[in-house]
Formats: C-alpha cells, sequence, structure tokens
C-alpha cells in the first residue's frame, strides 16, 4: 500500500497514517490494512483502533514498540483496499419524525417529504464508531443534505435517533449528548449490554446501512 506513514504515537503506541480525508476509496484502504494487520502476528493485547485515514495500533507495553513498528511494516506492505461488496448490511427501519426535520428541510432550501426521499435512497458505509460508544459515522452524504452542526447542542439524544451533521449522517447507538439535526430514529435497539465489548454494539467500521422509511 502507497503513501503511508508510520509514526509514534505516546509511549506504547504507532499511528499508521494513509489517508488524509474520509472517502470510499479511503475506507477500502483501511478495511485492507485492518486485515492486513489483523493477520500480522502481533503480540497478545494489542488493540487496532482505525479512525479518518488511519489507524492506532495500541501496544500492550513500551517493549513492543521496536517489534510493532517492523509488523507495522510488513503489514503495510501487504495490504490491499477491499471493497465494500460482501460487507455485514443492516437494514433499519426509520421513522423520519425527528424534532429537527422541519428546520433542517427549511435550511437546506428542502421540503421534508424531498429530505427524507434522498436520505433514504443510498446504503451508507460505516467509516467510524466513536465520538461516543457505538455512534456510527455513515457515508457518503448527498451534498444537497450538508449542514453544519446546530448551534446549540443536546443535553440527550435518545439511542436510535439518526441525524446530520455537516457531511455526515450518524446514528446514535446509546443516549448521548449531541448537536446533531436530528431527522427520526429507529426503533431496534443498536446496543445489548448482555454481550461482550467486541459485540455489544450493532455496528463496525466497513459494516453498511440501509434506512427503510416507516411511518
Amino acid at each position: 500500500m502507497d503513501h503511508v506513514a508510520i509514526e509514534h504515537w505516546g509511549p506504547s503506541a504507532l499511528i499508521v497514517r494513509f489517508a488524509s480525508s474520509a472517502t470510499l476509496l479511503s475506507l477500502e484502504r483501511c478495511r485492507g490494512l485492518l486485515a492486513s494487520l489483523n493477520a500480522a502476528g502481533f503480540p497478545d493485547g494489542t488493540e487496532f483502533v482505525p479512525g479518518y485515514g488511519e489507524i492506532l495500533i495500541d501496544l500492550p507495553g513500551v517493549d513492543f514498540l521496536s517489534s510493532g513498528k517492523h509488523l507495522a511494516r510488513e503489514a503495510v506492505s501487504k495490504a490491499r483496499p477491499i471493497p465494500g461488496e460482501g460487507a455485514r448490511l443492516h437494514r433499519l427501519p426509520m421513522s423520519y419524525d425527528g424534532p429537527d426535520l422541519g428546520e433542517f428541510a427549511h435550511r437546506t432550501g428542502l421540503c421534508e417529504a424531498e429530505v427524507i426521499e434522498i436520505h433514504s435512497a443510498p446504503t451508507y458505509d460505516v467509516f467510524l464508531v466513536g465520538f461516543a460508544p457505538g455512534f456510527a459515522y455513515l457515508g457518503p452524504l448527498d451534498p444537497r443534505l450538508h449542514l453544519a452542526r446546530r448551534e446549540t447542542p443536546r443535553l440527550r439524544v435518545e439511542a436510535g435517533s439518526i441525524g446530520i451533521g455537516g457531511t455526515h449522517t450518524g446514528l446514535y447507538s446509546i443516549a448521548s449528548p449531541g448537536g446533531w439535526w436530528l431527522l427520526g430514529r429507529t426503533p431496534e435497539a443498536l446496543f445489548d449490554p448482555t454481550r461482550d465489548n467486541a459485540t455489544a454494539f450493532r455496528f463496525a467500521l466497513g459494516d453498511r446501512v440501509k434506512f427503510e422509511p416507516v411511518s
């Protein structure tokens, strides 16, 4: 994989930078690099944390930095982009009756029905899971729906809410504060506290999501 930098990050971590922005190509590169890192033989306790255009390699201790950097270089040399075909697909019913739907439509120059039609048309990719536990950043988002976040965030957004902030749309897996425009909510559970940490949240990087409007 070309144009990749591996840098030290804190006392016992490395960061692999491979893109400067979030695009479908950067997501394919991230899928491929994660697969290669997972197969590289890192020591037990190593954690890979993907972000926009980069992956953090959190090693189990400072003694593993040198060998970890060698393994990371090997993984990068073997990595190839992995397209989204065959990725796990989530079909979610979505009630487009969110508290911001009307104002969002007004600010974007659309009617509410157009917002719903445009937003529910694509099958989205999960570019990142973060900000709050299980929060899924989805894209690409139709440019007609791009809108900066609300001036005043809410102290509580209910789990299952779908929002738009800037150039992304996102799903709140748990109740949390948030400043995105809320268009609706799915009745399906996105977090299962009875499961282990790796599977408690519904979404993972590289998954795909399709919204199905319901009344």
